[in-house]
């Protein structure tokens, strides 16, 4: 039996278990590897849409903030029209 292991080159019941054990272990970490690199892409994807309703109600705000502000100087325009016209109106 050990001249067989010699002919095989010399790997024994042993060499073939470690040599199992090794791949085993490369390719847990590989598992490993790939299972953490899609959770970092699930996160930054999460990120990105948090960063993305952030901006939007950003949007959302300054444009209601322009809006109000439009809204004000039309009214305070149309008062003053409004009492001019009545300011001639009287002479």
């Amino acid at each position: 039996m050990k001249e067989r292991r010699r002919k095989l080159g010399g790997e024994g019941r042993n060499e073939g278990e470690k040599e199992g054990r090794k791949e085993e272990r490369r390719e847990e970490i590989r598992k490993r590897q790939g299972e953490e690199r899609e959770r970092r892409r699930r996160m930054r994807k999460k990120e990105d849409k948090k960063e993305k309703k952030k901006e939007r109600r950003r949007r959302m705000r300054k444009r209601r903030k322009e809006r109000r502000k439009n809204k004000k100087e039309k009214e305070k325009k149309e008062i003053e029209e409004k009492e001019e016209k009545e300011e001639k109106e009287k002479k």
